[in-house]
């Protein structure tokens, strides 16, 4: 603990972290919803308030990490003792914050302990500074504005290594997993998989290898694995015994009497 001490915190990030888990986790719904009267009067208009509370929370929280990133992406080659022990403080920091988003999907998933342990592979963490930030908190937000669905970015949690992105939707409650694309072609590739019948999607096809060509189309593949992955990833979750996509085994899960208290326990 003692290298928290050693923090150059003159911002106040690490006060202002817990300050806001305390205040978000405690009243998500805000304080219109403190009783249970009020929850029942309208329960959809308390899901999305519920939904747009934690995705505030996650922003916040998120803007919290990367913050801290510039923190530990400071200071030149060779740091000095009192500067590696303010590094591994705010490494440590970094990885409280995303313990607080863990939170938001222990509290959110309908069984916690058995559906995280099936999305968790222990994957190492990198910097979210270098994985294209700005579009990703552009898609949380477009997603999350309604309050209808709650998108969360997987790789600001220490849970969810399945994917970018796990939108969890209110009504039907459903989770759907996204990778995130950004450029023309993506956006080309995005038109052709929102068609609904097979004269429009050979018609985009032409359009689309008329402009992209070959690159064009397989990367337009690559999409589509990806999608086919995340359809994957969603059986692995919702079914007790399915065929791992990631690791080509047959995988059954066993359900205790006593529900497990940590995902990885």
């Amino acid at each position: 603990m003692n290298c928290y001490w050693q923090l150059n915190d003159e911002e106040e990030l690490l006060k202002s972290g817990f300050t806001q888990a305390v205040t978000f986790l405690r009243s998500p719904a805000g304080p219109q919803y403190q009783t249970e009267e009020a929850i029942k009067r309208d329960l959809l208009e308390f899901g999305r308030a519920f939904h747009k509370g934690l995705f505030e929370f996650h922003y916040k929280t998120i803007e919290h990490i990367l913050r801290i990133e510039e923190c530990l992406k400071g200071g030149g080659n060779n740091p000095s003792p009192d500067e590696q022990l303010s590094k591994r403080g705010w490494d440590r920091v970094r990885q409280i914050l995303r313990t607080f988003n863990d939170c938001i999907l222990w509290t959110t998933f309908s069984e916690p302990s058995f559906e995280i342990s099936r999305l968790c592979r222990n994957r190492s963490r990198g910097f979210l500074s270098d994985q294209n930030p700005q579009s990703i908190l552009k898609v949380l937000s477009d997603l999350s504005a309604s309050g209808n669905t709650l998108a969360i970015w997987n790789d600001a949690t220490r849970c969810i290594d399945l994917q970018d992105i796990t939108a969890l939707s209110l009504s039907p409650r459903a989770r759907r997993f996204y990778e995130v694309k950004e450029g023309v072609v993506n956006l080309d590739i995005l038109e052709v998989l929102e068609a609904k019948d097979f004269e429009t999607i050979l018609s985009r096809m032409e359009d689309f290898f008329s402009q992209h060509g070959s690159k064009g189309l397989q990367q337009l593949e690559r999409c589509i694995k990806q999608g086919m992955n995340a359809e994957k990833t969603h059986a692995l979750v919702a079914n007790d015994c399915v065929i791992d996509p990631f690791s080509g085994m047959n995988r059954t899960a066993y359900v205790p009497k006593q529900p497990l208290t940590r995902y990885d326990a």
